[in-house]
C-alpha cells in the first residue's frame, strides 16, 4: 500500500530571510547574542595582549653594557685601594629605580664600610641646575656611608657605556672589574634577585655566583634631550 504524501504546512514555509518555523523576534535575539559573545571574545583578547605587553616589559631589562675590565684612570678619585669600588648610576626621575636603591640599602646596610660607594646621577648637557632633586635623590641621600655626585654631560656614564639608570659596578681593590648590572629581578620589584646577591657575596670575599644580571631602568639621559 503506498504511503500517502505528506502535507506540508503552510504555516511552516520559509517567511523571507528568516529560517522554517522562526519567528523575526527570535532570530534577531540569537543574532544580538552571537554579537555579545563576539564582543566578549575581542574584549578577552584584548585583556590578555595587554597582560602580555606589562609582563614582557616588567620582565624585559637592558643587556648589561660592555663596560671595562678595569677600572679607568676618570674614576680615581672614587676607588681606594683598601676597599672594593662600588659605583650606582641613577636617573633621578626613574620610578623603576625606587626598588634598586632600596636594594642597595639593604646591601650596604648588612655590610658598613665594606665598600667604597659613589652614586652618580648623569646630567646631560644643557640640563637645568636642579636636575639632580627628585625622590630618588632623597632616597639617595639617606643611604649608609654613600658619596653622591653629578656627572656633569654624562662623561663618566659614557666612558663605562652605561646607559640605564639603576646600574650597579663593582670593581675590587685592584680595580678590577667584579661585576655589572642591575639590583632588582624585575621591573620596580624588590626582593631577592641575583645582583644584589653578588655584592652580598663580593662583600663576603666570595666570586660572584652571577657576575653580569639584566637592568631595570629608564634610559639615562639622551644627547639631545633632558628628558627620560
Amino acid at each position: 500500500m503506498a504511503t500517502p504524501p505528506t502535507k506540508v504546512r503552510k504555516d511552516l514555509q520559509p517567511n523571507g530571510p528568516f529560517p522554517v518555523n522562526v519567528s523575526p523576534e527570535s532570530h534577531r535575539r540569537g543574532a544580538h547574542h552571537v554579537l555579545h559573545v563576539r564582543h566578549l571574545m575581542l574584549w578577552v583578547g584584548v585583556l590578555v595582549l595587554s597582560f602580555a605587553c606589562l609582563f614582557r616589559y616588567e620582565f624585559a631589562g637592558a643587556a648589561p653594557a660592555d663596560v671595562p675590565t678595569q677600572l679607568p684612570t676618570a674614576f680615581s678619585e672614587y676607588h681606594v685601594s683598601e676597599r672594593p669600588t662600588l659605583l650606582f648610576f641613577l636617573h633621578p626621575r626613574c620610578p623603576c629605580t625606587a626598588a634598586g636603591i632600596a636594594e642597595l640599602n639593604r646591601v650596604l646596610s648588612d655590610y658598613p664600610e665594606t665598600f667604597h660607594t659613589t652614586i652618580l646621577f648623569p646630567r646631560p648637557p644643557g640640563a637645568p641646575d636642579d636636575w639632580v632633586a627628585g625622590a630618588n635623590y632623597e632616597a639617595a641621600v639617606r643611604l649608609p656611608g654613600v658619596r653622591l655626585d653629578t656627572d656633569d654631560d654624562a662623561l663618566l656614564s659614557e666612558l663605562l657605556q652605561i646607559t640605564t639608570s639603576g646600574t650597579a659596578l663593582v670593581y675590587d681593590r685592584h680595580g678590577a672589574l667584579q661585576f655589572h648590572g642591575g639590583l632588582t629581578a624585575s621591573r620596580g620589584h624588590e626582593g631577592a634577585n641575583y645582583g644584589a646577591q653578588a655584592i652580598r657575596e663580593i662583600a663576603q670575599e666570595k666570586r660572584p655566583t652571577q657576575s653580569v644580571t639584566p637592568v631595570f631602568g629608564c634610559r639615562l639621559y639622551q644627547s639631545t634631550s633632558t628628558e627620560i
